[in-house]
């Protein structure tokens, strides 16, 4: 064995051995989840146990993988944690929760920001789940026309554009019907480019060239959030301006963002773990809407784009970058 393999594989087993030693404690619940590479995320949903009394190595054993926003990887996962006796299993965004739920119908799952619960067939209603998912949802139409709303204000010229998302995601048809039915209403024309794999990005960027574009607008999912920063970096580089859908977007060079707080939305997570540890059935805790919600604008981006940003949407913005 090369000694660069070797070193590496006595850091994997290492990185195991706290979870393998919790693991051995008699009546001590686990849980499992699953992320896409945010560890600020994590942070803030240990942060959030924690304050619900719940400590790892303590009363709890908590199971991290990371999926790195890789659909295979997410289904290994999702069938490893399946076949595990654990109490819960977090899911937090499009993509995770999806595959958890086809490998498993029995273990409770909680889920931080999904798209359209009862839309895709995940719960019977808002009100009662009916099933073994609960948590936190995002209210599609709602959010697409203030998205829009907010994009048109910045630049009210706009009249095209073009509509960047991963035709993989579950949700995809529902966000690409509410922001075309948003766009109609307002009167601009869309055009839909499809992104599947990192190589994907560029190509989606040319064709909205060639398309006169006034704008790009990124639909959200585990693959624009992991890919963040170059979706930023070609949008600039094209000159397209562009209404992201996560802060952490901005802060990577996208010009605005309006997204949920997902600080918020983790920690409101934290609470219906707490909750199904605690021995509540998740068809029957109501899922939540979020209800913290951010507007960021890049002022670099804005200035390397010729574009003057009006006061009054600045004045409303929760986070400028300048």
């Amino acid at each position: 064995m090369k000694r660069r393999e070797f070193i590496r594989g006595i850091a994997g087993a290492a990185a195991t051995w706290p979870i393998i030693a919790g693991a051995q404690q008699p009546g001590v619940p686990e849980a499992g989840l699953l992320v896409s590479g945010d560890n600020a995320l994590v942070r803030t949903l240990r942060e959030g146990l924690r304050e619900h009394g719940w400590i790892e190595g303590q009363n709890l054993i908590l199971h991290v993988r990371w999926t790195e926003a890789k659909q295979e990887r997410a289904q290994a996962i999702a069938a490893e944690f399946a076949s595990m006796q654990l109490a819960v299993i977090i899911a937090p965004a499009t993509g995770q929760y999806e595959e958890v739920r086809r490998a498993t119908s029995t273990t409770p799952i909680v889920f931080c920001t999904h798209g359209d619960p009862v839309g895709t067939g995940h719960a019977v209603s808002l009100s009662r789940p009916g099933g073994n998912m609960t948590g936190l949802s995002l209210l599609h139409d709602a959010l697409s026309a203030k998205k829009l709303e907010i994009l048109l204000e910045a630049i009210p010229t706009v009249r095209r554009i073009a509509i960047l998302f991963d035709p993989t995601v579950l949700t995809a048809a529902i966000n690409r019907g509410a922001v075309e039915t948003i766009a109609v209403r307002m009167g601009i024309a869309t055009s839909f480019i499809e992104m599947r794999t990192p190589d994907a990005i560029a190509s989606a960027f040319e064709k909205a060239k060639t398309e006169s574009v006034d704008a790009v607008f990124v639909l959200p999912s585990n693959f624009t959030y992991f890919h963040r920063e170059e979706l930023s970096r070609l949008a600039l580089l094209y000159k397209m301006p562009g209404m992201f859908s996560y802060l952490e977007d901005t802060r990577a060079g996208a010009l605005v963002a309006y997204a949920p707080d997902l600080t918020d939305t983790y920690r409101r997570c934290a609470g219906y773990v707490d909750k199904i540890l605690r021995g509540a059935n998740p068809a029957e805790l109501p899922i939540q809407q979020a209800t913290a919600f951010k507007l960021a604008i890049n002022m670099r981006t804005a200035a390397e784009l010729g574009l003057a940003i009006p006061a009054s949407l600045l004045a409303r913005a929760d986070e400028v970058i300048e």
